[in-house]
């Protein structure tokens, strides 16, 4: 299994307590299964139905970019209320693909929130893997940005595939 906290902020600096995430990744029959435990700060969230949602990075959000070695990667997005968003980038923001389907639930346990979605196989790039982590909530002024490895520049800026770590996914057994 692979293990990732989220417990700074995007350039480095840190955090509140409450600001803790984990994110999870291990195989599982259908692919891998990517668990979240994240604080619940109770945005305003999509209006829309529970499923894959355009825009989510808008909204309280865990987000998970896996890079492979061609440059490609996919960029997966996790909310508190069911929603989800996958692309697929074949380049920094060049997005191939998006609204991916894949089964994903979240519930809401006091001050916390859980997701769980499913992430095939075939869509990862080939590997070997960089990786990073995020969250983000928070409205207007208060919108905070967190990172699971820190980014360079001015303002947040997720899309650094250069700037993530490399890692080993989980074996398929």
């Amino acid at each position: 299994m692979l293990t990732i906290s989220i417990h700074n902020l995007w350039n480095g600096e840190s955090s509140t307590p409450k600001e803790c995430y984990t994110l999870s990744l291990r195989p599982d029959k259908r692919g891998y299964l990517l668990d979240i435990e994240a604080p619940y700060f109770n945005d305003p969230k999509p209006i829309g139905p529970k499923g894959s949602f355009w825009k989510l990075w808008d909204y309280e959000v865990v987000e998970l970019f896996i890079v492979g070695s061609n440059g490609h990667y996919l960029e997966i997005e996790c909310g508190p209320h069911g929603h989800y968003l996958i692309l697929q980038l074949d380049g920094v923001r060049s997005v191939v693909s998006h609204s991916l389907q894949t089964k994903y639930n979240a519930q809401l346990v006091g001050e916390k929130w859980l997701g769980q979605l499913v992430i095939p196989v075939q869509w990862l790039p080939p590997a070997p893997y960089r990786i990073n982590a995020f969250a983000i909530h928070g409205v207007g002024a208060e919108r905070r940005y967190l990172s699971f490895t820190p980014l360079p520049g001015e303002t947040p800026d997720f899309h650094q595939p250069s700037q993530f770590r490399p890692s080993e996914l989980p074996n398929m057994g």
